[in-house]
């Protein structure tokens, strides 16, 4: 069976819109320092050089070849395992290429622009501790001002296909959070954007009286909240599924929900965490874990497998919530420690097979007991 070349147009917008984070925590269980020192080792051999200067980068994990969204995320990962020479060397380069990936211009010039760009790059300049108002001589706060619509949302601008999704509205929200918590000189109030904000993301929620749907995310936004199903996101003969529930963007939502803070944002967190933790696998051990799934296969792609980056996802959504994750960390331990002694990164997909930039990145996220929200401190 051939890769699904939907799955992998969907995945390559997910990898360029998701931001690892690199707060730190006391790892959960024993041995999760050692294996994220072990993965981020293994992610720092795979750093392409760039011929024309220093930097490095990591390659696009669908199509092969140079991605800023990518190396975005190898810099955060390398920060969080306490390996500063390749977090500033990648973080150097993803500066570099700052107009290739933003756009040249302001969103307010007319540019064409994608919000979960500007989103991902704003939240990760905090995380670097620089102010996301003047990143690149841009200020990438007020781009996403500009493209927050009168609903809430975060919508791409000028582009042909709109793939602003869950991930975008929670990075936005969480960037913008941080922003005005202290990453912004001054502080800016900034409760007229985040507060719409949160709104529209809580009304993306699933209601339903299946415990595999009531209260889950779709990454697709903007759809009737009562039309959620569990189905395969693609087939081989029908088009896009785009009511799938994901475990994903349930976890990044999550994390936006409970950093904008609101007492119906929280509880709208809080019905998602249930979801989370009865659409999960549980093994009593030793040692005992936990697993979420997704279709993350390139080749089976409407089965759902052990997934490392979905179990990432939902890893942080408990420790946002202070739900402690010793079990998904002793999974992920396991697949590292079971790793030939030159492949210690993790997999796409299930728990053996070859390392993945992508999947290796946010796995030492988890593995380093962090959040989206602690990495701007949060």
């Amino acid at each position: 069976m051939s890769t699904h070349p939907k799955w992998l147009e969907r995945a390559g917008v997910l990898a360029g819109v998701l931001v690892l984070v690199i707060a730190f925590a006391v790892p959960a269980v024993a041995g999760a320092s050692s294996a994220g020192s072990e993965a981020a080792t293994w992610l720092g051999k795979q750093l392409k050089p760039e011929p024309t200067s220093n930097p490095a980068y990591c390659e696009e994990f669908v199509k092969g070849g140079p991605s800023v969204a990518e190396t975005l995320e190898c810099s955060l990962a390398f920060k969080a395992a306490a390996m500063t020479s390749k977090s500033n060397a990648t973080y150097k380069y993803a500066m570099e290429h700052f107009n290739e990936y933003i756009g040249t211009k302001s969103c307010s010039e007319g540019e064409a622009m994608r919000a979960g760009s500007v989103a991902k790059f704003a939240l990760v300049a905090e995380a670097k501790e620089h102010n996301p108002q003047s990143v690149g001589g841009r200020n990438l706060i007020a781009d996403l001002k500009c493209l927050q619509l009168a609903s809430g949302r975060f919508d791409d601008k000028g582009e042909t296909e709109d793939f602003s999704n869950t991930f975008t509205q929670s990075l936005a929200i969480i960037a913008l959070k941080g922003c005005e918590a202290g990453d912004c000189p001054g502080s800016p109030n900034l409760k007229a954007w985040i507060e719409p904000a949160g709104k529209y993301l809580r009304e993306q929620q699933c209601e339903s009286t299946s415990v595999l749907l009531n209260g889950a995310f779709r990454s697709t936004l903007g759809l009737k909240s009562t039309e959620c199903n569990a189905n395969p996101p693609f087939t081989e003969t029908e088009p896009e599924n785009k009511n799938a529930v994901e475990v994903d963007s349930t976890g990044v939502a999550v994390q936006a929900l409970l950093a904008e803070g609101s007492v119906a944002s929280k509880t709208t967190a809080t019905k998602a965490l249930t979801w989370l933790k009865e659409n999960s696998e549980h093994s009593a051990g030793p040692p005992a874990t936990r697993v979420w799934k997704s279709y993350c296969s390139e080749t089976e792609f409407t089965k759902l497998l052990p997934s490392v980056n979905s179990t990432s996802l939902a890893s942080m959504a408990y420790i946002e919530a202070g739900k402690p994750i010793e079990e998904p960390q002793a999974w992920l331990t396991g697949i590292v420690e079971k790793q030939p002694k030159s492949e210690k990164g993790l997999p796409a997909c299930t728990a053996s097979g070859s390392p993945n930039v992508f999947a290796t990145a946010q796995g030492i996220l988890a593995l380093e007991g962090v959040s989206y929200p602690g990495l701007v401190g949060l």
